[in-house]
């Protein structure tokens, strides 16, 4: 049954199924000893850190919650699971009714569901003196949903049987969808800045490249859908603005994921930084014992640690796919939801009936999803020895109302814990955005560390919103204490007897005589030898410098349509700044205009270069040669006859935008092929 179907898609979308993007590894990040995890909560971390080395083999970490359900933890139970209970099939309502408990929809203002996946890789840290250094990697993937209107979640729950839903608007405002997947390659640097005994200053730096691997967004200041019934949805959108990586189709698992390649979309920047305070009022019992002016590493010397951190300043840029574009003003549809359901089975597909339903304005520039920056305060205290209380809060710097913009949720936790060099555990209790509350645990055990941010709501039950769970495996190899330098016992001393000149052997003086010649003699082979070396050779006869790139034979400036023929259609190819590299989003424009050529015998084309106006003119103009040509050889790779292909070199002429802006310039930076079809 279709209604089942569709349920399935608006569960897949909207349901609490959800994972919570907050601070990575909550509470094993406020150790001392997390190495090199713990640069995520402060690049400053790897500073005078217990670590002489720490090596990250893999970690990961799974987060779940949402602020409108609550499930009963026996869904999460390996023994008389609900959720393989026969009763309960093509009954979800049953289940439900049984196994969830909703809040009040009409006391909700926006139903929020977060989603993120962290898997850091292999990294290493290590410290030289008062400086740490390290390098990371790590995958991370991320989806928000803000402003869902809550009546709008609650209908899609009732599978669309709650009749008195029908006929209503079901309004949301600034309904704001985004999520991302990247891969990132770090290198961090941490230092003392400050260190006058009772008080230090450390500060750090993490440089992220990104890989942009998959995208997609979706934003309206106004989205109003009606259920007619249960056949018929009418949907209302207002100033809406769509997209998605060019690398993301229907069929993710056999096309999207297949292969490296297709993962593999544009290169971004990212970067954190952070500053650590520490009040260390008994800092002279921890000076080296054997080392003036320095001080132990084996051990923390603070009373008071104050750190503050902003991590993801940078963004993720993408390639979009065939119909990102913006919808200006009102526009409205109606669809049969069984052909819905059966043209929505994808992003692409989706994307196909957004553009045959609505008033597009197509758009093929990149697009650039903005990382989820944040701002976190970390204060640690050490009440006696082991035993230290962590406070911490993480404020995101962006809220759920900016479009492009990925968003952290706001988090406020406290951690008592117990910490050693080798063992170390404790229970953070949270706040979050949602307003839930959460108790959890973690422990570390030499290499191997595990923790969960709400394991106690877990265990106590019997409802929960959300699940957290993290591991690690590492290789840390910490400082040891110094050891004393080994004593010589005076009396293991032995004294060696002194030479005496009659056992000197003196040289013999016909051997002297010999010697003195033979030293003459070399002398001599050295003279002629360098002689030799610097005699002054004849230049060598220069080589012809290569002659550069012929100009392009001279054009016309632009193509006039001939009284035989019709101009059918005009497509552009953009390019960056000097480079003549066709994009995926160019190649995907050129492959339907050479199926298009070769659709028909009347067809030809003429393609026209263009630059912006950077750079010396000749060179623009074999610039323009250049893209012109590469379009020309995309053409031909893709079947068209090279014969009904004419190319114009035009340079920085003939602008379509003033150059004095980016935007302008990029606009410029392009290749125009123009279709005509010789009549009868």
């Amino acid at each position: 049954m279709f209604m089942n179907k569709f349920f399935a898609f608006c569960l897949l979308i909207l349901c609490p199924v959800s994972f919570l993007f907050a601070q990575q590894y909550q509470g094993y990040n406020s150790s001392n000893y997390s190495g090199v995890t713990g640069i995520y909560e402060n690049p400053a971390n790897i500073a005078d850190s217990r670590f002489l080395l720490d090596l990250n083999l893999l970690s990961s970490e799974f987060n779940f919650n949402n602020n409108f359900i609550s499930f009963n933890t026996a869904i999460l139970s390996t023994n008389d699971n609900p959720v393989l209970d026969t009763i309960y099939n093509d009954a979800f309502q049953q289940f439900r009714e049984d196994q969830f408990i909703q809040k009040d929809w009409t006391q909700m203002k926006q139903t929020r569901i977060f989603n993120s996946i962290n898997v850091q890789g292999p990294a290493a840290m290590f410290s030289i003196g008062k400086h740490g250094f390290a390098i990371t990697s790590g995958l991370r993937h991320y989806l928000h949903i803000d402003n869902l209107d809550p009546r709008t979640a609650d209908f899609a729950l009732s599978e669309l049987e709650d009749q008195t839903n029908w006929n209503v608007d079901l309004n949301n405002q600034k309904l704001n969808i985004l999520g991302a997947g990247w891969a990132e390659f770090g290198v961090a640097y941490g230092t003392t800045l400050l260190n006058t005994g009772e008080h230090y200053l450390k500060g750090g730096v993490h440089f992220k490249a990104l890989i942009a691997m998959y995208g997609a967004y979706l934003y309206a200041d106004e989205l109003v859908v009606n259920f007619r019934n249960d056949d018929t949805v009418r949907v209302q959108i207002s100033d809406a603005r769509f997209g998605y990586s060019d690398n993301l189709t229907d069929d993710i698992l056999n096309e999207t994921f297949s292969s490296v390649d297709n993962f593999i979309n544009r290169a971004g920047f990212g970067a954190d930084f952070g500053f650590v305070y520490e009040w260390r009022p008994k800092h002279k019992e921890y000076e080296h014992p054997f080392k003036k002016g320095k001080q132990v590493q084996h051990k923390n010397k603070y009373k008071l640690k104050v750190g503050f951190s902003v991590a993801d300043i940078g963004g993720l840029a993408f390639d979009r796919g065939d119909y990102g574009a913006s919808f200006d003003g009102a526009n409205s549809g109606e669809w049969d939801l069984d052909t819905f359901g059966d043209a929505a089975k994808g992003i692409q597909s989706f994307a196909d009936l957004m553009n045959d339903t609505f008033n597009m304005s197509n758009n093929q520039d990149p697009f650039v999803i903005r990382l989820p920056t944040s701002v976190s305060l970390q204060i640690d205290y050490n009440i006696w020895r082991c035993f230290y209380v962590n406070f911490s809060a993480r404020i995101a710097a962006s809220q759920d109302d900016s479009p492009l913009q990925m968003h952290s949720l706001n988090t406020f936790s406290l951690t008592p814990r117990i910490e050693l060099p080798q063992l170390d555990f404790g229970i953070p209790v949270t706040i979050d955005g949602f307003s839930n509350v959460t108790a959890g645990l973690y422990m570390r055990l030499g290499p191997l560390f595990v923790g969960s941010s709400n394991c106690w709501n877990m265990i106590v039950g019997p409802n929960i919103r959300g699940v957290n769970l993290y591991a690690g495996l590492k290789v840390p190899i910490t400082f040891r204490a110094p050891r004393k330098p080994k004593e010589i016992n005076p009396e293991e001393i032995v004294e060696e007897p002194l030479i005496s000149e009659q056992d000197v052997a003196m040289p013999d003086t016909a051997n002297v005589v010999i010697d003195a010649s033979t030293i003459e003699e070399q002398a001599e082979a050295d003279k002629k030898w360098m002689e030799e070396q610097t005699k002054e050779e004849p230049e060598p006869t220069p080589e012809p410098e290569p002659t550069s790139e012929p100009e392009p034979t001279p054009d016309p400036d632009y193509y006039e349509a001939q009284e035989d023929e019709i101009i059918v259609e005009e497509n552009r190819a953009y390019f960056q700044s000097n480079s003549a590299w066709v994009s995926s989003a160019g190649r995907a424009v050129l492959s339907k205009m050479a199926q298009k050529i070769n659709s028909d015998d009347a067809y030809h084309a003429v393609i026209h270069g263009h630059t912006d106006n950077v750079g010396d003119p000749a060179a623009n103009k074999r610039l323009a040669a250049r893209r012109a040509n590469a379009v020309l050889k995309y053409l031909i790779e893709q079947g068209v006859d090279e014969k009904r292909l004419v190319i114009i070199a035009q340079g920085e002429d003939n602008p379509v935008a003033e150059n004095d802006t980016e935007d302008g310039r990029g606009k410029n930076r392009r290749v125009e092929v123009l279709l005509l079809k010789k009549e009868n």
